[in-house]
């Protein structure tokens, strides 16, 4: 089932396919719909505040990955520009939460995808391109341009940006959630979760 929901309505969850009425399945519905609404209310605050522990996160989205099978997320819901605020891919729990300002932008009209990072006084940006499968909800992505700078360098200087080309190596994510703040996705090449706020 895709799991889809509109800013500022909160609870509950609208769900994008039809779902039976009445009887138990009915009511097995209404209550997953209930729990999922507390699991996305505690990821969008984790995704905000940071401070959800770690541990719990993983579990949180890992439960809610299994109520979106099967489903779709369409792309126009993926669109857009994304913090990355989480990922349990690291071996260290304390660096589940991205310690660096990560900005992914996925751009539904050209298919282009670049990923951004601010580390210190460098700046790091990778470009490449996606394919997006709305029936799997898959996301397959490479980067074969990586481009450096030092924006205090560039503004006094005219020093860079300096431009490299890269191998591009496929990655894939399947992505299970995404409303008007957060949206989950599964790496399948780290076995990690994923959660990203929209700025």
């Amino acid at each position: 089932v895709a799991l889809t929901r509109r800013r500022g309505q909160g609870s509950p969850v609208n769900w994008a396919s039809s779902q039976p009425r009445g009887g138990r399945g009915a009511e097995a519905l209404v209550r997953a719909r209930s729990d999922n609404n507390v699991v996305v209310d505690e990821l969008v605050a984790a995704a905000k505040t940071k401070e959800a522990e770690p541990a719990r996160v993983v579990k949180m989205m890992r439960s809610l990955r299994g109520e979106g099978v099967p489903g779709s997320v369409p792309l126009d819901a993926i669109s857009g520009s994304w913090d990355l605020v989480f990922s349990n891919a690291p071996p260290l729990e304390a660096l589940y939460y991205i310690p660096v300002d990560e900005i992914a932008v996925y751009d539904k009209e050209r298919s282009t995808t670049e990923l951004t990072t601010a580390a210190g006084p460098f700046r790091l940006s990778f470009q490449g391109t996606f394919e997006y499968d709305e029936r799997k909800s898959e996301m397959t992505f490479s980067y074969g341009t990586f481009e450096v700078s030092v924006p205090i360098l560039q503004k006094a200087f005219q020093l860079g940006p300096w431009v490299f080309e890269r191998e591009a190596k496929r990655r894939v994510y399947q992505f299970y959630y995404a409303d008007e703040d957060i949206a989950c996705a599964y790496s399948q090449a780290a076995g990690a979760e994923t959660l990203l706020r929209r700025i």
